[in-house]
C-alpha cells in the first residue's frame, strides 16, 4: 500500500473506532447540511429501484449505504478503513439490513468488474484519493448509462479554509492539500461528458453554534432561504462550504485510449 493511502487508513481507523461515532470537532457543522441532504435523498430515490446497484464509494460507517438500501438499491459499501467497515456490517446487523454487502477495497482499484454499477455515491471523499484515478476507476466501473453524485467540501472560501488550517488535527496532511475547488470540475469534464453542479451551505454556517438551542431550527430555515437566494449568484456560490455535483455518460473512450497508451 503507498504511504499515502496507508496514512489515510491509519487516520480513518482513529477517528473511528469509538463505536462508530467520528470523534473529530469538525462534526458539529454537519447539524446544517439539511438542504444538501434532502437533495441528495430526492436523487437517490428517484433512481432506486428492483435490480439496481449502488456503490457507496468509501462509504465510512455505513449510514449513507444502510439508507440507500432501504430505498431499494441492492448496495456495496467500500472503505480502506477496515474499522470504518466493521462499524459498518454491525450497524447493517443490527437493523436487520440483508441486500448490502461492506468491503475493506481500495477506491482507485476496486477490482470490481467494468460496467458493475447503475448509481455510484460519493459523499466527502474525493479529497482523500488521488482525484484523476478516482475518477478513472469510476468510468471504469460504471454502467454506461449509469449515474454518479458526489458531495464535497470545497475549497474556494478564503475563511473556511482559514479555518481548516488552523485544525490540522481533524484531517491528513493529503486531506487540506487536496480539498476540491471548482476549477477541478474540469477534471471532470475530461472523464464525464454531462457534469451538473450546485452549491450549498453559505450563511447557514452561521447556524451551527445554536446547534441544540430552541431558535437553531427556525434560524437554520431562514439562513436556508437566504442561501438559495444568495448561491444562485455566480460569483457568490463558489464562497459555499460544499458542491454538489453530478456525473454521467462516462468517457469509456478515454479508458481505451488509456490502455492503448501502456501497452
Amino acid at each position: 500500500m503507498e504511504l499515502r493511502k496507508q496514512k489515510e487508513k491509519e487516520f480513518a481507523n482513529l477517528v473511528r473506532d469509538k463505536s462508530g461515532v467520528d470523534s473529530r470537532g469538525n462534526v458539529k457543522f454537519y447539524s446544517i447540511i439539511r438542504s444538501s441532504q434532502m437533495f441528495m435523498e430526492k436523487w437517490l430515490r428517484a433512481r432506486a429501484g428492483a435490480g439496481k446497484r449502488l456503490l457507496d464509494f468509501a462509504c465510512g460507517d455505513g449510514a449513507y449505504s444502510i439508507l440507500s438500501s432501504k430505498m431499494g438499491f441492492e448496495v456495496t459499501g467500500i472503505d480502506i478503513s477496515d474499522v470504518s467497515i466493521n462499524n459498518a456490517n454491525e450497524m447493517a446487523l443490527q437493523e436487520d439490513i440483508k441486500n448490502i454487502r461492506f468491503l475493506v477495497a481500495d477506491c482507485e482499484a476496486t477490482e470490481f468488474p467494468d460496467e458493475y454499477f447503475d448509481v455510484i455515491l460519493v459523499a466527502g471523499v474525493l479529497h482523500h484519493l488521488d482525484l484523476e484515478k478516482a475518477f478513472a476507476e469510476m468510468v471504469r466501473i460504471l454502467r454506461p448509462d449509469g449515474e454518479i453524485i458526489c458531495v464535497e467540501g470545497i475549497a474556494d472560501n478564503p475563511l473556511i479554509n482559514y479555518y481548516r488550517r488552523k485544525t490540522p488535527t481533524y484531517r491528513t496532511e493529503w486531506e487540506i492539500d487536496h480539498i476540491l475547488r471548482v476549477r477541478d470540475l474540469k477534471i471532470a469534464r475530461q472523464y464525464f461528458e454531462r457534469v451538473e453542479y450546485r452549491f450549498y451551505h453559505l450563511f447557514t454556517v452561521a447556524a451551527v453554534p445554536f446547534r441544540g438551542t430552541w431558535i437553531f431550527e427556525g434560524l437554520l430555515a431562514v439562513l436556508e432561504a437566504l442561501d438559495s437566494l444568495v448561491l444562485r449568484v455566480p460569483l457568490v456560490r463558489t464562497q459555499a462550504w460544499q458542491m454538489i455535483f453530478l456525473l454521467s455518460h462516462p468517457n469509456k473512450a478515454l479508458l481505451k485510449q488509456s490502455s492503448s497508451t501502456l501497452r
